[in-house]
């Protein structure tokens, strides 16, 4: 499911953001299998490197809030 931002509708005084989901069914070939699970192998990596990272700063007491 991909979710992106829709419209902005105007209700009650205040503004709202609207979500649209969509599914999309991909075959890829042969070629672009490969190239999407590397791909996707490397998005892994960085989520669970940012993960670990994390997990140190917050032990050390340096948790930062964005």
């Amino acid at each position: 499911m991909c979710s992106s931002p829709g419209a902005r509708v105007a209700g009650g005084g205040g503004v709202a953001l609207v979500l649209a989901g969509r599914r999309y069914r991909l075959e890829f070939d042969f070629g672009q299998r490969l190239f999407a699970e590397r791909l996707g192998g490397i998005c892994r990596s960085v989520w669970n490197t940012g993960l670990v990272q994390r997990r140190a700063y917050r032990r050390r007491g340096a948790f930062h809030r964005l």
